[in-house]
This record gives C-alpha cells, sequence and structure tokens, in this order.
C-alpha cells in the first residue's frame, strides 16, 4: 500500500507536539484513509489524552484498546498505567510505523492488530477495560463494533470506559444508552464523551 501524506490544519501544533520525542519517532504524520467509512489517519495530541486519561480512576490490571490506532502515540502514553495496551489499525504500513515507534520506545506490554477493528477476535474484546475510539470509523463499522463491545459485557461483564473523542456518531451510542452511561462530556476543539459501565453485583 502506498501511504499518502496530507497536511493537517493543526499541523503547527503536531510540529510542537513532535519536539517531545527524538527524530526517529513518528507520531504526528497525518495519511489519508480511502477505506470505506474510515476516517483519515490523524494523531491524538500528547497533552489532550493525558489530560483525558486523567478524567478516570484506572486500576493498573486494565488493558486499554486504541481502535483505529494510527501512529501509535496514545498506546505509548498509556503503557505505564495499564496491564497491556492493544492497538488496531486497518492500514499495515501505518501499523508497521506504530510497532516502530514502540519498539524504539521500548514499549514492551503492547499488541497492534493488523485488522479491520470488527474482525477482532471476541477473546481480546472481552479483556479490554478502556476503548478509546478517536472518530475512527463510521455509519455500519461503528454500530457493529460498538454491539461487539456491547456482546462483551454479556461475555465478561466487567467496568469498561468508552473514551470518544469527535463524538459524530453520538446518536448511534444512545441506543445502547441502558449499558453505557454518559459519564463525562468535555470540548478540547472537539466534542468528548466517556461512556461507562459498571458490573452488575
Amino acid at each position: 500500500m502506498n501511504l499518502r501524506k496530507y497536511n493537517h490544519k493543526a499541523n503547527i501544533l503536531y510540529e510542537k507536539e513532535r519536539l517531545d520525542f527524538s527524530s526517529d519517532i513518528d507520531f504526528f504524520s497525518c495519511y489519508e484513509n480511502f477505506q470505506t467509512d474510515c476516517n483519515n489517519c490523524e494523531s491524538t495530541f500528547k497533552s489532550t489524552f493525558i489530560k483525558l486519561l486523567a478524567q478516570i480512576k484506572i486500576h493498573k490490571s486494565w488493558n486499554f484498546m486504541d481502535c483505529g490506532c494510527g501512529l501509535g502515540l496514545p498506546l505509548f502514553l498509556a503503557s505505564n498505567r495499564f496491564y497491556h495496551v492493544y492497538g488496531v489499525e486497518i492500514l499495515q504500513d501505518v501499523s508497521l510505523i506504530a510497532k516502530q515507534n514502540l519498539d524504539r520506545l521500548k514499549v514492551s506490554n503492547y499488541t497492534i492488530i493488523n485488522s479491520d477493528i470488527n474482525s477482532v477476535r471476541d477473546e481480546i474484546i472481552n479483556k479490554i477495560n478502556v476503548f478509546y475510539l478517536f472518530n475512527p470509523f463510521l455509519n455500519t463499522i461503528f454500530c457493529k463494533f460498538i454491539k461487539k463491545i456491547a456482546n462483551s459485557v454479556v461475555n465478561a461483564d466487567r467496568e469498561i470506559w468508552i473514551i470518544y473523542v469527535n463524538a459524530t456518531q453520538e446518536d448511534k451510542m444512545n441506543i445502547y444508552a441502558s449499558l453505557f452511561n454518559k459519564e463525562i462530556e468535555l470540548n478540547d476543539f472537539r466534542k468528548i464523551i466517556f461512556y461507562h459501565h459498571l458490573p452488575k453485583l
């Protein structure tokens, strides 16, 4: 696959955050994604992501998944707070760059899955406590994935947080309002919604 970079409107801010890393680490390039119902690959801001994780109480035994992990910045930032971090990325070349970034930063507790999000095995979904979505996909893909998370509650009831950045599909989340409570709503350039599920006693 030939990746096509583009200059994001926030490129100046990305360049500022890029200074926090050595030149052989690339967390901030933006790539076009021509897959149906998938958005382009762009990075979360480091400062924003750190603030988001600070909103919830994280247990060291928990697992984290970045759904559409791009070049892997959230995985790196989350790796020292979770037992294991998983990244799912449909673009193979992008997933390879993410792996390279994490290896260079000596992150050991990660798995990157080069796959459509809805092809990820249920046994992996069943052990995730925090799902991070930076608006990676839309419509049918989004609906199927949220249903997949909902089904995982039946298979392995546990505490779950869904951190949904740039929440353009909020109406589709509302279908599961009885299962995932809208706990926190923020605005940091975009609408950010935290959904929370607590296991039954």
